[in-house]
C-alpha cells in the first residue's frame, strides 16, 4: 500500500502579528482562545495565501499593526485527522455525540463546536459513565461557511440555481505541532504597519 494513500497531506497559511524581528522563527503561534473554532491549537488556512491575507488585513493591518504569514507543509496518518469538511462520518460521528452530550448535560446545550472539542479532548467517559475513549486527533479541519468575502458562484449547471464554492474558507487547527508541521515556517507574505 502507497503510504500517502494513508496520510493527510496539505499546505497551511498561518498569520500572527509580526511585532519585532525574529518572530517568524517563533511561528506558528498557539491559540489559547476559549472561542476558538476548532479548540485550542495552532491555526492555519488550508492552502489559502489569499485568505491568510485578507484575514491579516482585517485583524492586524486596519488596527495599525503589521502582520506575517508563513506557509509551510502539514502532514498527518488519517487516523489523527478529524475532518468536518470530507469526512461525512466524522461529520455524523460529531453531531451524535454533541446530542447525547446535551441530553445528559443540558449546561452544553448551545456550547460551539469548540468548546464541545476542549470537552471531548479531556474526557474518558460521558456523562452517565458509559466509556467512549479520549478524543485524541492531532489535526482538525472544518469549512467556515460564513466567510464568502472571495466567493464567486459557480453554477452546476444553466438550467439550475444550484452552485459550488471553488474558494472555501478550509480552517486547520493543529493540536500539537511536533511531527506534524515543518518549523520555522516560510515567510511568503510580510505586511507594513497600517
Amino acid at each position: 500500500m502507497n503510504s500517502s494513500v494513508c496520510k493527510f497531506d496539505t499546505v497551511g497559511q498561518h498569520t500572527c502579528e509580526d511585532r519585532r524581528p525574529g518572530d517568524e522563527a517563533k511561528a506558528p503561534f498557539m491559540c489559547l482562545d476559549v472561542n476558538a473554532f476548532l479548540g485550542r491549537g495552532y491555526y492555519f488556512w488550508e492552502d489559502n495565501l489569499q485568505l491568510a491575507k485578507h484575514w491579516g488585513g482585517e485583524r492586524y493591518h486596519k488596527k495599525g499593526k503589521a502582520y506575517l504569514v508563513g506557509e509551510t507543509p502539514i502532514s498527518c496518518d488519517w487516523n489523527d485527522f478529524f475532518d468536518l469538511v470530507g469526512n461525512r462520518q466524522h461529520q455524523k460521528f460529531l453531531v451524535s455525540i454533541m446530542n447525547m452530550l446535551v441530553s445528559k448535560r443540558q449546561a452544553l446545550h448551545g456550547w460551539p463546536i469548540g468548546r464541545i472539542i476542549e470537552f471531548l479532548k479531556g474526557a474518558n467517559t460521558d456523562p452517565e459513565g458509559q466509556y467512549f475513549g479520549k478524543f485524541t486527533y492531532k489535526v482538525f479541519r472544518a469549512v467556515d461557511d460564513s466567510f464568502r468575502v472571495f466567493e464567486k458562484d459557480t453554477a452546476f449547471a444553466e438550467t439550475q440555481h444550484n452552485y459550488v464554492n471553488l474558494n472555501p474558507c478550509y480552517i486547520i487547527c493543529v493540536i500539537d505541532q511536533k511531527g506534524i508541521i515543518l518549523h520555522p515556517l516560510t515567510i511568503v507574505h510580510r505586511s507594513k504597519k497600517g
